[in-house]
């Protein structure tokens, strides 16, 4: 099972925002404290569909792997809280923190791996921290860390950490160096796969441990095309775009569902082309652009309007003539049936002739539409939706 950590708040507006195509995506998902604020302001200025209540029902369900993970303090004190100097962090919500408070408490004695909310062990970072800059040869190291906060490529959080914990006379390099330590310690603790941030920050740590910085996390390396991190941050960028998820209902039906299973089956099984053009293959190969005439009379086609008139008129009167002239015959029935069906999937009406379960493509189109059966107007949606990622990558 590939669990994914995320910095939620840390992300700052990108938490909130990559959280439902990250609870497709991922297997597990981990969330470090996320703040019922920037949930609510997602949520409320509709940048996502989850809101507060909406992420505590979805931790409360147990046929949905997610948890949320943090330091005691955060989770159960409300005094702590109040003079956290990020704004956010001050408020403390009776529906949303206090249950989680709740469910902290209940779980504490449960395996990691059962626990719905995980109470962090007290950190160390800034303990490590000191000790790695104490050391006179790690000059190195302190000059890339202070180039990597004045290029302000961290997430939004850590930078923000760093420049007021600067004003307070704390060299940012060893707040950034903390907040490492710390999430590598987290990543690991929770038992997770790997962390849902941008694949930067890895070449990052992998820098730093080319630096002479030892980190004891043995995935700290640049992924490849066919690391699991890799798979999951392409997965991710996937559904942001093509999955225009509306609702929570429709993402906790998915969620609950054997589409979730069948979409990781998809995304991460051994491909010989990129996720995007695999899709693409799989949709084209699954779809019989014929129609049931073109089937059973070879090169016709209604493309030209006065032909289709034309068409059309003559099978009315061949089937009126049919059913005055001779006993009833159910062989017309289902012809008319055939013909009748078919306009209805050209408008978009009904299911198209589509294979999606064969295909592998079913949670594709029920991430989009809700259903497993679409119909050709959402078939060519998805198919041009994935032509222009494929376009934009190139």
């Amino acid at each position: 099972m590939y669990k994914v950590f995320q910095l939620t708040n840390e992300l700052r507006a990108g938490g909130p925002e990559t959280l439902a195509p990250l609870l497709c995506a991922a297997e597990a998902t981990v969330l470090w404290t996320p703040a019922c604020q920037l949930l609510r302001q997602a949520y409320e200025s509709d940048r996502s569909i989850i809101s507060p209540k909406g992420l505590i029902g979805l931790i409360e369900n147990e046929e949905i792997p997610i948890q949320i993970m943090g330091r005691e303090e955060w989770l159960t004190d409300k005094t702590f809280r109040r003079h956290h100097a990020w704004d956010a962090a001050k408020i403390w919500d009776k529906n949303y923190d206090e249950v989680i408070c709740r469910i902290a408490h209940e779980d504490i004695s449960k395996p990691i791996q059962q626990q719905r909310v995980i109470i962090s062990a007290p950190e160390r970072g800034w303990e490590k921290a000191e000790e790695c800059l104490s050391d006179n040869e790690n000059e190195i190291l302190r000059e890339k860390l202070y180039r990597l906060y004045q290029s302000k490529t961290l997430p939004p959080g850590i930078l923000e950490r760093a420049s007021i914990n600067e004003t307070r006379g704390v060299d940012p390099a060893k707040t950034i160096l903390r907040d490492i330590f710390n999430h590598i310690e987290a990543v690991k603790e929770c038992d997770a796969s790997g962390s849902a941030l941008d694949l930067k920050y890895y070449q990052f740590l992998h820098d730093l441990q080319a630096a002479g910085l030892k980190l004891d996390f043995t995935e700290v390396h640049v992924p490849d095309d066919h690391d699991a991190s890799t798979k999951v941050s392409e997965a991710l960028s996937l559904l942001k775009r093509i999955t225009p998820l509306t609702n929570e209902k429709r993402l906790k039906k998915f969620l609950c569902s054997e589409e979730r299973k069948k979409l990781h089956t998809l995304l991460y099984s051994n491909h010989t082309l990129p996720i995007r053009r695999e899709i693409l293959r799989r949709i084209i190969d699954a779809q019989d652009n014929r129609t049931y005439f073109k089937k059973i009379i070879p090169g016709l086609s209604f493309e030209d309007p006065i032909e289709f008139s034309l068409t059309l008129g003559s099978l009315v009167t061949l089937f009126l003539t049919s059913i005055l002239t001779t006993p009833f015959n159910w062989g017309w029935i289902v012809l008319a049936t055939k013909f009748v069906s078919e306009e209805l999937r050209k408008q978009g009406l009904i299911p198209a002739v589509f294979d999606s379960k064969g295909s592998g493509t079913s949670p594709i189109f029920f991430l989009c539409y809700g259903t497993t059966r679409p119909n050709n107007r959402q078939i060519k949606e998805i198919r041009l939706k994935i032509l222009n990622e494929i376009e934009k990558q190139t």
